[in-house]
């Protein structure tokens, strides 16, 4: 099992693994809430998606480092082609996580103006 606080051993690993262990601790089925209620109960998803691209996003730009330093040493082809595949399953990650945030944000946001139309409906 990878260590989440040990990014040496995350960008080490096989792509393979990498990808389970991604899966594992950032791929979250977000709950569908119908109510503002709901919603304001949920709210903290956010603030933890925002992490967790913050967190995901600054990875990817470690291993694309490793891409371009493994290329500069001119390390053999298989190693490159890892380290490769490790950034762009990480990459992969990045979007999900940024898709993830914009949808709830924008289901967040067509709750707040349907309770605002129906507030204004019944005050005329």
């Amino acid at each position: 099992m990878i260590k989440m606080n040990d990014v040496p051993t995350i960008l080490s690993q096989n792509p393979y693994q990498l990808w389970q262990w991604l899966e594992e601790n950032f791929n979250k089925v977000l709950p569908l809430p119908t109510s503002s209620q709901e919603f304001a109960q949920h709210k903290h998803l956010l603030g933890e998606l925002a992490n967790t691209y913050c967190f995901l996003n600054s990875l990817h730009a470690l291993a694309g480092i490793q891409v371009r330093e493994a290329q500069k040493a001119k390390k053999p082809k298989e190693v490159i082609d890892e380290c490769r595949a490790r950034r762009d399953t990480i990459e992969a990650f990045v979007k999900n996580v940024a898709q993830q945030y914009n949808a709830f944000s924008r289901m967040i946001t067509v709750q707040k103006q349907a309770d605002d139309e129906l507030r204004m409906l019944g005050e005329q």
